[in-house]
């Protein structure tokens, strides 16, 4: 029964912290304009994919040694 608890508490911590730290990006979007924020969120989604690629490359690169 103490472990559940515990995983409560840890749980409502995680959540207040996800909260607490989200809330600054929404205020900061108030000082750009629409295109701007899209710009980020295109250029973020770019590097995510780029990350991805180069981390297939990678792999693929260790089957071809083989």
């Amino acid at each position: 029964m103490m472990d559940y608890f515990i995983a409560f508490i840890i749980i409502i911590v995680v959540v207040f912290l996800w909260d607490w730290f989200e809330k600054p990006k929404q205020a900061d979007k108030k000082h750009y304009s629409e295109e701007e924020i899209a710009l980020a969120e295109f250029l973020e989604k770019r590097q995510e994919i780029n990350e991805l690629f180069l981390a297939a490359k990678s792999e693929l690169r260790k089957f071809e040694r083989k």
